[in-house]
């Protein structure tokens, strides 16, 4: 029944009322009386419109911090935003309330830091950098960052806190590789329930004690049937558990805890004295990862990309009902997608900068942010929405809409404007039915009654595209437009060597590749050619607006050794203003090679020393062990001087170019900064002149063991390798074949071909086969010419 129906019908009443009040009161009680209905109807009305309306997500604050973001969330009732940021090698803890004003703060002893909400609590475990593993838990009231327990847990716990649970006096800490229980009442009195072999999955906190469901196993076998095991811990350490397999999830049907099984079943869970099963019934089987709602457990749902399409399949345990329902997401192939569902049934999603709110009966609304999104919360009516260095909260408001004439039924209409390549316009113009309808970003939401719209989609440098849309419900369509693309060509040579490598890139994205030859057509614009020959690179920009032909000629009058790349004199090294960046490693390292980029991206003064050369290897082992880089070994290894002074070194490939940036930045006269091959970072006091010394040329290298002490090493290995299963296998299976087949002489030739094959290989290989390969181009053009030749002989 729409509203403007309920309106008349409240009317017609009131005058029906009020004219039974004129005949039977004076005029004083006429009054009064009259007075106190129309009050009423009004409350009435604006309870009718205050329903009707629809809803939207106003900005509240909008915070950018100096460091990253590692976790954020928001408390359950919304109150409060808690945050992990680390930057510059320190992290802090910081809560603030919904509008992001400052509440309090500590600093954290590393980034390896997580937090968990148990009711008024806030549950933090740090992670201690040291020789003895170890972890300190602290709980701090919420409200006001008051600590009222903590304790340094030698043998340490599990990064990643799953979720906390308070029963009385007592805090379980489930973690992804234990259960942990806290005693408020004694400092020092925590201790761990239960060691997970695999990993923990969920906890829920029922009448009768925490049920917990985990994995126990690493069988392969028992994880692809969907072996788990089910706790029950009742107060404060009784523990009674059970295992079973096709178990997909842990739900909570009235308050009830039950089991999700792949056979499409619910299966109940009885809590009397120890953990059982009860009673089963049949229920839809969701297909994809099941996930569960937040924070009870209460809806089960599966998320679904298909193509171009994001949505979800949503299943309530309790009524056996399933929800099938789209996401009018900026969805491109490759990107991320994130979701959350709630037991209420509100919803948010994510995709880019694109956050969509909604909620089961398909209502929604679509913020757009400036920021990419990597995580998000929603608590009531406060939406929380995270990004890299970025937070912002939204507020739920209700649009109140005039109550005058009737309304109409309105539909979203929903338009995602994308170029050629897929990618969603950062700014274009909407216009319904010839009529400007506004300026939008990613996605445009309409809300027009239904009919028949012509709708046109125009942005700058792109032709105006128009759509016909039938609008019957809620709808989203796509606009497509095109740049006109003009034909480039680009040759390149380069002197005595093979075809160089063609890069065209635009915005630091590769647009196309080719060896020798480049034929792509292209959008106007300005483009980058980087060509990569053997000896020397070139790059060049280039402005694409009409069909173009550029042709490169890499002429080297003298190669430089490539021990001697990027060498500089040695005063360059001497001035103590001057930042000297060293790297050993490998040209046939993807990590050295990446890492290799983003120094140079950066503008630090690289040196890459390949540990193929005695020399560098020599420094490498030296240096590595030395500066206490680990013990794995691993390259690329880099070293950061400041003239003499080494500022830093970094044994861990991994790194993000934010990351480097930061280290190339940091210098302390005093102490060098050693990021470890496990990615750790240490504060270490080394003699930076001898490193120098070292490094540069002025020094010598200590050799642990003189060479002939080597060689029985290198036998000792040679010796391991020399017993290959898989060897003696197709030998053994070749000698028998042709013995039955040729007879003992011929199996003595063969047996002897094959011997003489294997060896000749393991000695080419150990004289630098592989290296001169690499140079050599044409040779794998040769080898797989004469592979191909000698099959088609045998046939």
């Amino acid at each position: 029944m729409r509203l403007y129906t309920v309106q008349t019908k409240l009317i017609k009443n009131v005058a029906a009322v009020w004219t039974r009040l004129y005949a039977s009161s004076g005029i004083a009680r006429l009054t009064m009386r009259i007075a106190l209905l129309l009050t009423s109807v009004l409350l009435v009305t604006a309870a009718f419109l205050a329903y009707a309306a629809p809803s939207s997500w106003e900005l509240c604050a909008r915070l950018t911090l100096n460091s990253t973001v590692q976790q954020a969330a928001l408390s359950p009732d919304g109150a409060y935003v808690v945050v992990i940021h680390s930057g510059s090698f320190r992290a802090f803890l910081s809560v603030y309330d919904s509008r992001l004003k400052p509440l309090w703060s500590v600093q954290l002893a590393s980034s390896l830091s997580s937090f968990a909400f148990a009711d008024d609590l806030l549950v933090v475990t740090e992670r201690l950098l040291g020789q003895i593993p170890s972890t300190r838990i602290t709980i701090y009231k919420l409200a006001s960052g008051e600590p009222v327990y903590s304790e340094v847990k030698r043998g340490g716990l599990s990064e990643r806190i799953i979720v906390a649970h308070r029963l009385g006096s007592y805090v379980y800490l489930l973690t992804s590789r234990e259960l942990v229980l806290i005693d408020l009442k004694t400092n020092g009195g925590s201790r761990v329930l239960l060691s997970f072999v695999n990993r923990g999955l969920q906890a829920l906190n029922t009448g009768d004690g925490l049920v917990v469901l985990y994995i126990d196993t690493l069988c392969h076998i028992c994880l692809e049937r969907n072996e788990k095991t089910v706790a029950l811990v009742k107060a404060p350490d009784r523990v009674s558990s059970l295992t079973l397999i096709d178990v997909l999830a842990l739900v909570s049907i009235n308050g009830r805890p039950a089991l999700y099984m792949a056979n499409g079943s619910i299966l109940a869970v009885n809590l009397e004295h120890k953990v059982g099963l009860g009673g089963a019934k049949p229920v839809p089987l969701l297909s994809g990862h099941i996930q569960v709602s937040e924070p009870g457990y209460r809806l089960l749902y599966s998320k679904r990309v298909q193509g171009l399409d994001v949505g979800f399949s949503l299943l309530d345990p309790a009524s056996g009902k399933v929800i099938e329902q789209k996401l009018s997401l900026p969805y491109e192939k490759g990107d991320e997608v994130g979701l959350k569902i709630y037991d209420d049934g509100s919803l948010v999603a994510w995709c880019k900068n694109t956050l969509l709110v909604g909620s089961l009966e398909g209502n929604a609304s679509f913020v757009t942010l400036d920021f990419p999104v990597r995580a998000a919360d929603l608590r009531g009516s406060t939406l929380l929405v995270v990004g890299t260095r970025d937070l912002a909260t939204y507020a739920k408001v209700e649009r109140v809409e005039s109550a005058g004439a009737e309304a109409e039924e309105l539909y979203s209409l929903y338009v995602v404007a994308r170029d050629e390549r897929g990618e969603t316009l950062a700014s274009f113009m909407v216009f319904v039915n010839g009529s400007f309808a506004g300026s939008f970003s990613g996605v445009a939401q309409l809300l027009l009654p239904r009919g028949f719209y012509k709708v046109s989609v125009a942005a700058p440098g792109y032709p105006e595209t128009s759509l016909d849309v039938d609008l019957r419900s809620n709808t989203t369509v796509h606009a497509v437009l095109r740049k006109r693309k003009f034909a480039l060509i680009v040759q390149a040579e380069e002197k005595g060597g093979p075809p160089p490598e063609i890069l065209l890139l635009r915005n630091s994205s590769v647009v196309a590749r080719g060896a020798g030859v480049l034929e792509v057509a292209v959008a106007p614009g300005v483009y980058t050619i980087e060509v990569r020959g053997l000896r020397a690179n070139l790059t060049k920009s280039v402005e694409i607006q009409e069909d173009t032909s550029v042709y490169f000629y890499l002429l080297v009058e003298q190669a430089t050794p490539p021990q001697q790349l990027f060498n500089e004199s040695p005063a360059v090294h001497e001035s103590t203003n001057a930042t000297a960046v060293v790297m050993y490693g490998s040209e046939n390292c993807p990590s050295c090679r990446r890492v290799k980029e983003i120094l140079i991206g950066l503008g630090a003064p690289l040196e890459c020393r390949d540990i193929s050369n005695q020399s560098y290897l020599e420094e490498y082992y030296y240096l590595y062990d030395y500066i206490g880089a680990g013990s794995l070994r691993v390259i690329p290894l880099i070293l950061v001087f400041r003239g003499e002074h080494l500022a830093a070194a970094a044994a861990c490939g991994s790194l993000t170019q934010q990351e480097w940036q930061e280290l190339l930045q940091q210098y302390d006269p005093n102490a060098t900064i050693v990021v470890r091959d496990d990615c750790t970072r240490v504060v270490r006091v080394l003699n930076s002149s001898g490193v120098y010394k070292v490094v540069f040329g002025a020094g010598e290298i200590e050799r642990k063991k003189p060479a002939e002490n080597l060689l029985p090493l290198i036998l000792a290995l040679a010796a391991a390798d020399s017993i290959n299963p898989c060897t003696f296998l197709v030998f053994s299976a070749l000698l028998m074949t042709t013995l039955a087949v040729a007879g003992r002489r011929k199996t003595l030739e063969i047996s002897t071909a094959f011997i003489s094959a294997v060896f000749l290989c393991y000695l080419l290989l150990g004289l630098g086969l592989i290296r001169v390969i690499s140079h050599l181009w044409w040779l794998k053009n040769l080898v797989a010419l004469i592979v191909v030749a000698a099959g088609l002989y045998e046939l």
